[in-house]
């Protein structure tokens, strides 16, 4: 890691976004200090939101919330040329444009580059848990990426395992149609991960195909998933003997079959006609004993 790069990071990301709402620069208004209300119209939505999916349920009932009892948590922006841009809370920001809401309330954070800005979005969307867990992972590819952090710096960063960060970045190797039923939550990730330990895609959509048709569990997932896998290396292993024994020169296979009718166990010769492996199998010890003695009688 360079220099450059640890002093970006600091502490985790602390070093880039500020602890406290006064450390606001002067010359912004004082009412922005703490919570300011601000027109819809002046905010202008962040494009670097890791959110990209918007559950019509759950938005329904934040509206009934917030005509209810108001916005409890402002939103989050900073103040640009053209106004305010959003750095996080969209889910509330487009409750209340849906409600015809004129002001919102938000905190102004002094917030300079896209580099913070992104950092800030993104950690606030992780701990709050509201991503799924396709847009949770692009966001800790986003946030490794534009950041140049590790898995374990990017764990450290969001305060989650680094064991948790891999696992949620592997879900971005699965076929398209697996990750959008993980964005519209017919997929849950317990159920998709088991899919990872199959390399061969056709054999995940099939796998997720049954899932859905079967309302399998994610345990019933996971059997089903290690017996493919378990049954493609039995089938690989077998092929690989086969191909070794098919390349064996025809003199060397036939001293093997007189071998085994010589001291009637299974005689297999492993190597090349320079250097190898003469291997002789028993399946008992009375059987080991019979050969020992074999080999006895044939010293005298």
């Amino acid at each position: 890691m360079t220099s450059k790069r640890k002093n970006r990071l600091g502490k985790g990301l602390g070093a880039i976004i500020p602890e406290k709402i006064d450390e606001v620069p002067e010359d912004v208004e004082e009412a922005t200090r703490k919570v300011a209300e601000i027109a819809l119209d002046n905010i202008i939505s962040n494009r670097h939101q890791p959110r990209k999916e918007f559950n019509e349920v759950a938005m329904e009932e934040l509206r009934n919330s917030i005509q209810e009892h108001g916005i409890i948590q402002p939103i989050t922006v900073r103040q640009t040329e053209e106004g305010f841009e959003l750095i996080a809370g969209e889910r509330r920001l487009k409750a209340c444009r849906d409600l015809n809401m004129e002001r919102i309330p938000a905190y102004v954070l002094p917030i300079q580059t896209e580099v913070e800005m992104l950092g800030l979005a993104l950690i606030e969307n992780v701990q709050r848990e509201d991503l799924n867990p396709v847009e949770e992972a692009e966001a800790y590819m986003m946030l490794a990426e534009k950041f140049d952090l590790s898995h374990k710096e990017v764990a450290e960063s969001v305060g989650k395992s680094r064991t948790t960060i891999s696992n949620a970045l592997r879900l971005l190797d699965l076929p398209d149609q697996i990750k959008k039923d993980l964005r519209n939550g017919d997929l849950r990730a317990g159920h998709a991960r088991p899919l990872l330990k199959i390399k061969d895609k056709n054999q995940q959509i099939k796998l997720w195909k049954k899932i859905k048709d079967n309302n399998l569990s994610a345990r019933d997932v996971e059997k089903l998933a290690r017996d493919i896998k378990n049954k493609k290396k039995t089938k690989k292993t077998k092929k690989t003997k086969k191909s070794k024994q098919k390349k064996k020169p025809p003199y060397i296979r036939e001293f093997e079959d007189r071998a085994m009718h010589a001291i009637d166990a299974k005689v297999r010769v492993n190597g090349t006609t320079n250097k190898g492996k003469l291997e002789i199998e028993y399946y008992s010890s009375e059987d080991l004993n019979r050969l020992m003695e074999l080999f006895d009688s044939l010293e005298r």
